[in-house]
């Protein structure tokens, strides 16, 4: 490791922490923030009796003693200053970009190709690229959900476990000491499954790397200590979702719309990182009042996926990329679905990992490649433009979650039929006392409820099913 890829990779973690600076000046907002740090007072003592609860509750459906932890750690020094919890999540997150930094240098180091004296040496365009791939990750506006706000601390907290564990992993491919390395990357994983339980096909994506990277077979004996942590964290997760009835069951999402919504969401991150529009705090899409975009996205997904897979051997990046991006989003697509939501911002957090290389990957080859200057000086420019924009529209993504009244709004702003953003707008307006504003919203907010479930029920009766038509219709009635 030399000074520059040092240097380059402290200028990615404080231009990460310059970028995501306006968090600091954000509330908690009423989404989780109020029930898990504000109103709970369990994680606010250092006790026996409060660490046993932080590794045994299932609060809102989570399982992340970790977490906790770090929350317990934060009150002790700020209390309940919101403040010193953006500005943790906001260094995690930094030192985040500087482990993936890292990580896609030794991943471009290992990609060899024959080197041309007069272009950069491979050490050096392996740099360039990897500091392009990190910044791409670190400075997207779909990570500001995962930084910007407070509760979400499990997504960045179990990235820097999750980002430490594969980089440890690594180094036990390319250096000496492979069984002490290995040891050290099972421990952080463990330690990413207990700060969220999201990342439970890491074994999976050891296998990819091992296969497509580091040209070899993994031994099964390597593997067994990452699959019983992940066999424990699925566990831990479901016992956590079934004690907080967040789980929903078949009878109100079946099989189909299950499916429907896998496959939504799998085209829906990609579409979001190439274009990164029209974010909101909340996605509620039904498949049953409006199948198309679920029927095109299941054709797009289809067609990458036949693209990748045929152009496997002449792109092993596109196609590495599109296998971690299913692996690490398969249990965030609702196959086993859990809330209202049909899609997060904040899953994208790791499971697009995969795509932030490619811009990088392309810059490396750029460099290398028997290219006028004039190109390459070109390629450079417009990986800085793209940055640029990244961090700008990142910025502004930062004051959607600026207070309680904010968030709502642009969520109501983006789906003006949600009864539950209108209706939690109508709760932050009332607690600053716009009552007059407040009740407005509480009246939108019947009255859009009020004709979702009648369309429901309409669709429900042409599809011959009755008793669901007649239950909208009486959920329409009481409203």
């Amino acid at each position: 490791m030399s000074r520059l890829e040092i240097l380059l990779a402290t200028a990615l973690g404080l231009i990460t922490i310059l970028v995501f600076a306006p968090c600091l000046g954000n509330s908690f907002v009423s989404w989780d923030d109020y029930a898990n740090l504000v109103a709970n007072t369990r994680y606010r003592v250092w006790s026996w009796a409060s660490l046993k609860w932080m590794f045994m509750t299932s609060h809102l459906g989570h399982y992340q003693p970790l977490t906790w932890l770090s929350f317990a750690l934060d009150y002790s020094i700020w209390g309940l200053d919101p403040r010193g919890f953006h500005l943790t999540n906001i260094l995690i997150h930094a030192a985040n970009a500087m482990m993936f930094y890292f990580l896609a240098l030794i991943l471009f180091l290992r990609d060899r190709r024959p080197q041309t004296p007069s272009l950069p040496a491979p050490r050096l365009s392996a740099a360039c690229g990897a500091l392009l791939a990190a910044a791409f990750f670190a400075l997207h506006p779909l990570r500001v959900e995962s930084v910007a706000w407070a509760t979400e601390r499990r997504d960045v907290l179990s990235g820097f476990f999750f980002l430490a564990a594969l980089l440890a992993h690594a180094r036990a491919r390319v250096g000496g000491r492979a069984k002490a390395w290995l040891a050290l990357s099972s421990v952080f994983y463990l330690f990413c499954i207990l700060s969220k339980t999201a990342a439970l096909l890491f074994p999976a994506v050891v296998v990819l790397l091992d296969i497509i990277f580091f040209d070899r077979r993994p031994q099964w004996k390597e593997m067994l200590p990452f699959a019983c942590i992940a066999a424990l964290g699925g566990a831990s997760g479901i016992w956590a979702q079934r004690a907080s009835t967040a789980l929903v069951g078949l009878d109100q999402a079946g099989f189909q719309a299950r499916i429907a919504q896998a496959f939504y969401g799998l085209a829906f991150y990609l579409r979001k990182t190439a274009w990164p529009s029209g974010l909101s705090p909340l996605y509620e899409k039904s498949f049953l009042l409006s199948p198309s975009p679920f029927y095109l996205s299941a054709v797009f997904v289809l067609t990458l996926g036949a693209a990748l897979m045929r152009l496997r051997k002449r792109w092993p990046w596109g196609f590495a990329a599109g296998i971690y991006y299913v692996l690490m989003l398969l249990p965030m697509l609702g196959l086993v679905k859990s809330g209202r939501q049909t899609v997060a911002d904040r899953y994208s957090y790791l499971s697009c990992l995969g795509w932030a290389l490619l811009p990088g990957a392309g810059l490396k080859t750029l460099l290398e490649a028997r290219a006028p200057g004039i190109l390459r000086g070109a390629g450079l420019a417009g990986g800085i433009a793209i940055l640029i924009t990244l961090a700008g529209l990142t910025r502004r993504q930062t004051e959607v979650w600026r207070n309680s009244t904010s968030l709502w709004s642009r969520a109501v702003e983006l789906d003006p039929g949600s009864y539950f953003a209108r209706r939690n707008l109508a709760q932050a307006l009332a607690l600053e006392g716009r009552q007059g504003e407040a009740l407005a919203e509480l009246e939108r907010a019947k009255e859009s409820q009020v004709r979702v479930y009648r369309e429901a029920s309409r669709l429900y009766l042409k599809k011959g099913d009755a008793e669901r038509a007649r239950a909208f219709l009486d959920r329409a009635d009481r409203l």
